[in-house]
């Protein structure tokens, strides 16, 4: 396989990539929110009570 055939053009505008490679680091830093989606809202609060202890 060579170059061509690996690299894929990257379809995201500048901003978005941009947005996309911070998530990635937060992520990597453990600085996201797991959010439970069938109950969204208490994911949210039980996560900042961890965090003020």
């Amino acid at each position: 396989m060579n170059h061509s055939e690996n690299s894929e053009k990257n379809t995201y505008s500048p901003s978005f990539d941009k947005k996309l490679k911070e998530a990635r680091s937060s992520k990597a830093k453990g600085e996201l929110i797991p959010v439970n989606p069938e109950n969204v809202w208490e994911s949210i609060e039980s996560r900042s009570e961890r965090d003020s202890i």
